[in-house]
């Protein structure tokens, strides 16, 4: 019972976080369309027109630069934030914090020393960021989906990425929900459900759910996630916005909460998730300092690359592939990337097939077991600390996998093997890359559009496809590319003409082909990846993509 308790507890925490001024009536909320939130947002849930056109910006910034330009305030920025995350709030569970006084104190300071000085605090001055709620944050909880952590006292600290934004001249206003240890690419846990503003009856994405939602619904322009298995990618491709995983140690990342000190064989990072790619690299410029910049003080495993922009003026040479080997992707993803291809084919760019020269499943399956030998410290938090359990959306079946306890830790032969796994997939990635002499690859970042709620884990085959660049430790991005429009036309299901590889084919295969019209209105995003430390190349490679796919026929479905 004290689990219900502490779930009921947070839900009235956050209700009451909400002014009085900005809740809205229970029929207003049961009025909105379930593939409507967006458009009911902007025009019937109360927000000004100067609300509005803020929250509607062209970037984070582009924002910056109009408040350091006097056309606004701080202030009116961060209420507008403020007021159009409450509303995205209640209508799709995207928050985990709300702290506005916080915020308006900090927004003020931000134009007294704008007015004192003449010059702005940095590259964020006066613009409210979102957080994933497993960054420290003074004064905030970082629960990561646990009922356990959720009663422990706020934290006392302040993470790296979270003093990064602060010297940057940011607002922190809100934290942004996660699934139950991070472990699910939906995210539902103690803070209850994140919901897809493009399709209320399918998941946000996971782990970084609530910055995807937020984002998506204009409640943030520029959010801080992060990706070990693709925790920024699949919602930014879920839910329709861009993103960048970068390789690890390139951003600083000490002093976020971990469940367990990981051996080094696949590190988590820390991303941007935006509304535009301009926001992905401003978010970098303040990361990669350099030798004696800031992000090297707070984390010393900082590799002290300074931010060096790429500029390419020619026509890129890209690779490209549909089928990892593990699952195939269903149709509506499958378009996305031939589209994709077709755009930049027609505007002169050469695309040319990719071929994983590695073993895909057998990558995919080192990297699962790699994620599996904490279960022992999960079992601790969820059943030791609290009476939780694990929860329907990290489970398989209807069966609780800890009934009869944890599985068993990794053993010292088990990392040497998974570790040369990784590093014989390493290599050949990079020798076939290499030897293309190619800029990038463009791939499906999920195999199926999202999911339907707590079905997430009976689909994590689909997910390998971000899974495989993080055991390869290389840079990759997510791009808005599709919308699924015609479920039962261009995007109906079609047969595979083979048997299923193996069950995790079969689950994603037959999740889609059964109800097709479930997906409607989903996002598909397209992953752009490259090379170790090649975070510059990616940013301005993700940028020709997108200039292309925006101009083509039918980009106002992206």
């Amino acid at each position: 019972m004290m689990y219900k308790q502490t779930v009921k507890d947070l839900a009235v925490k956050k209700a009451e976080a909400i002014p009085l001024e900005w809740r809205l009536a229970p029929s207003l909320i049961a009025s909105v369309g379930d593939l409507d939130v967006i458009s009911f947002v902007n025009s019937k849930c109360g927000l000004s027109a100067r609300e509005v056109e803020i929250t509607n910006a062209v970037s984070a910034t582009d924002l910056a630069q109009k408040i350091a330009a006097h056309q606004y305030t701080s202030l009116e920025v961060t209420k507008a934030f403020c007021h159009r995350a409450s509303i995205v709030q209640q209508l799709c569970n995207a928050l985990t914090e709300l702290f506005f006084d916080e915020a308006y104190a900090r927004a003020k300071y931000c134009d007294e020393y704008l007015a004192t000085n003449g010059k702005t605090l940095g590259l964020l001055h006066g613009v409210p960021v979102s957080l994933k709620e497993e960054f420290h944050l003074k004064g905030t909880r970082t629960t990561w989906g646990f009922a356990a952590w959720a009663r422990q006292p706020p934290a006392t600290n302040n993470s790296a990425v979270v003093e990064l934004l602060l010297n940057a001249g940011a607002v922190l206003y809100v934290k942004t929900g996660v699934p139950q240890a991070l472990m699910a690419w939906e995210s539902v846990g103690v803070n209850g459900r994140v919901l897809n503003p493009h399709n209320r009856l399918l998941g946000a994405g996971g782990s970084s759910g609530g910055e995807g939602c937020l984002l998506a619904a204009r409640g943030s322009l520029l959010g801080i996630g992060s990706d070990i298995g693709g925790s920024v990618r699949l919602p930014a491709s879920i839910c329709g916005i861009y993103t960048l995983k970068p390789t690890s140690s390139r951003f600083a990342y000490n002093g976020s909460r971990v469940l367990a000190q990981g051996v080094p064989l696949i590190f988590s990072v820390n991303g941007p998730m935006s509304v535009s790619i301009d926001d992905v690299e401003t978010y970098c410029k303040i990361q990669c300092t350099g030798l004696n910049g800031l992000a090297r003080k707070l984390d010393p495993k900082v590799v002290p690359i300074p931010w060096t922009p790429v500029a390419i003026t020619r026509k890129l040479k890209l690779g490209f592939f549909t089928d990892n080997g593990v699952v195939a992707p269903t149709p509506p993803v499958t378009r996305a990337v031939f589209e994709a291809v077709d755009a930049l084919r027609k505007a002169g760019h050469e695309v040319v097939p990719f071929e994983l020269t590695f073993d895909g499943p057998k990558l995919y399956s080192s990297a699962s077991s790699i994620f599996g030998g904490y279960y022992d410290e999960l079992y601790d938090v969820i059943y030791k600390q609290s009476d939780e359990g694990m929860i329907p959306a990290m489970r398989s079946g209807d069966r609780d996998p800890f009934a009869n306890g944890p599985t068993p830790s990794m053993k010292a032969a088990d990392i040497w093997k998974h570790k040369n796994v990784l590093d014989s997939a390493r290599e050949a990635y990079a020798d076939t890359f290499t030897a293309m002499g190619i800029d990038a690859v463009i791939c499906p970042t999920v195999a199926i559009p999202s999911c339907e709620h707590d079905k997430s884990t009976k689909l994590t085959g689909a997910v390998s496809y971000t899974i495989i660049w993080n055991a390869l430790d290389v840079t990759a991005g997510v791009i808005p590319c599709s919308t699924v429009t015609s479920p039962k036309g261009v995007d109906a299901p079609k047969p595979l003409n083979r048997p299923y590889r193996s069950s995790r084919e079969k689950h994603v295969i037959e999740a889609y082909n059964e109800n097709p019209m479930l997906y409607q209105n989903s996002k598909v995003g397209l992953q752009v990846v490259g090379l170790k430390y090649e975070e510059e190349k990616i940013v301005s490679v993700m940028r020709i993509i997108d200039s292309v796919l925006k101009v083509r026929v039918g980009a106002a479905k992206i």
